[in-house]
């Protein structure tokens, strides 16, 4: 009897600690925000971790491309942040930008072209056409990407 219990509370412990390291990111931005963090956020936040979107098609000079999305990313909506005329937000984790930028871009045939303020242009490496990637800040471990 001692020691079943004593295995209940030690494997509920381990998924504690586990759960806790996995979301991180969410329990950080919970804790330490810079912006009220209400249901619709941690909605977003949670299916940044678990439901990540993979990409998205971009048109640029007529022209399709698929432009995939850093790994934690999900598609953002709320009424205090309405959706821009040109186009969907995306909320990502922090940790995954640098990896994005120099890693999965350029597997995808898009290369970093230049920074000014929060907008980085991504150009295509077969062509000229360029694409905006505006970065803003939404919580220490978040940021609200849009392409355009």
């Amino acid at each position: 009897m001692f020691f079943r219990k004593r295995k209940i509370v030690l494997v509920t412990g381990i998924l504690v600690l586990l759960l806790t390291v996995y979301f991180r990111s969410m329990i950080g931005a919970a804790i330490l925000r810079s912006e009220k963090i209400e249901g619709p956020e941690l909605r977003t936040m949670l299916n940044c971790a678990l439901f990540p979107v993979k990409g998205r098609e971009v048109e640029v000079n007529g022209n399709k491309y698929f432009i995939p999305l850093p790994r934690h990313s999900a598609e953002y909506a709320s009424s205090r942040y309405p959706e821009p005329k040109k186009g969907k937000q995306y909320l990502t984790s922090t940790k995954d930008l640098e990896r994005y930028l120099k890693k999965e871009l350029p597997q995808y045939g898009w290369e970093w072209k230049d920074q000014l303020g929060s907008l980085v242009i991504v150009k295509r490496v077969d062509n000229e056409d360029a694409l905006g990637i505006d970065m803003t800040s939404f919580t220490h471990f978040y940021l609200k990407l849009m392409y355009h």
